[in-house]
């Protein structure tokens, strides 16, 4: 059962609190959206439970989310069994044209309330009254698409007269093997492409959940020192959450768009640790400036204000910079 300002994960905890305190700090004030003042775009990439874009919904009025998720399986666990709303998700066909997702991304927020059946998705459940009534306390301003996220990245960010940018992005998703996709990550690929074209050029932030629980560097390379490429010692995790914290880093942050030159990087890379989970966030933030001890002081204040702005249940500000670790080109 889905309560709309709690998180039952650490790791969703820890996302929420340093992509908030991110992007506040970075020149976005979430004092305006949170009372629906000011629009924001956010994008979900994995559904899981639902509760991550429910929570983002809940705290901030002015917030719009699109969730992408392509296991049509977790769609309806979520929405079956976990009291995720029962929301549309549009089908995004792999034949289908940008100016035709774009359209549907346009036409898809608005106010869904709990008991209209979707097209998909149309079995009931029961919904304590005190719960559903904290639910419609705000409108809900979830869209929904059942789709690849690598593809729907590239099309979306393929639409010529598209001028919307996202704010914020989370991704938390996995394959088989319990780890992030290489699709994701690939430095020439058109997912990270995508997604520097998507992000808002100021202050476009990018929060992504990694198991530290990876292959660590190989005997001849901790014996030598020569670590192949983006493999940074000061990182915890594994040389695979090193690449891909790299990767995210090198792509997202040369702002060409925003009038910069192309080898000029605006904003920072991060990781935080997730207390009792192994987890890490890597954070890329293209607001952020500074020292490392700046960011971490700037982090940390941003948290104090959202925990008050938001009233949110659990202390942020321990989490948005616990183990903070730059990551360095």
């Amino acid at each position: 059962m889905q309560i709309p300002h709690c998180l039952a994960f650490e790791y969703l905890k820890s996302m929420i609190s340093v992509g908030l305190s991110s992007i506040h700090c970075g020149g976005f004030d979430l004092d305006f959206v949170a009372k629906g003042e000011r629009t924001m775009r956010c994008l979900c990439i994995g559904l899981g439970g639902g509760s991550l874009p429910i929570f983002l919904a809940n705290k901030l009025q002015g917030c719009h989310v699109d969730v992408v998720e392509i296991d049509d399986t977790v769609i309806s666990a979520a929405i079956d069994c976990m009291g995720f709303p029962k929301i549309e998700f549009k089908t995004f066909p792999s034949d289908l044209r940008s100016e035709t997702l774009n359209a549907m991304c346009d036409e898809s927020h608005m106010e869904v309330k709990l008991g209209v059946e979707s097209l998909s998705h149309t079995q009931c459940y029961d919904i304590p009254r005190r719960i559903a009534s904290s639910m419609l306390e705000f409108p809900l301003r979830i869209s929904g698409f059942e789709a690849d996220a690598v593809m729907y990245v590239g099309h979306l960010a393929g639409a010529k007269q598209s001028q919307q940018h996202y704010d914020l992005v989370f991704i938390d998703a996995f394959n088989g093997e319990d780890e992030v996709p290489v699709d994701f990550w690939t430095r020439g690929g058109s997912f990270l492409t995508g997604l520097r074209d998507l992000l808002d050029p100021h202050h476009g932030t990018v929060v992504v959940n990694l198991h530290t629980d990876l292959p660590p560097p190989s005997f001849l390379e901790r014996i030598t020192g020569n670590f192949g490429p983006g493999y940074d010692p000061l990182l915890p995790g594994g040389k695979r959450l090193q690449e891909i914290s790299q990767a995210y880093r090198d792509k997202l942050l040369h702002c060409w768009s925003a009038g910069l030159s192309e080898d000029e990087i605006c904003g920072a890379t991060f990781t935080v640790a997730v207390p009792r989970q192994q987890n890490i966030c890597l954070v890329v933030c293209r607001g952020i400036r500074g020292t490392e001890g700046n960011i971490i002081d700037n982090l940390s204040s941003a948290a104090l204000s959202l925990e008050n702005i938001l009233h949110v249940p659990f202390p942020m500000s321990k989490r948005a910079t616990r183990g903070f670790q730059l990551v360095h080109g």
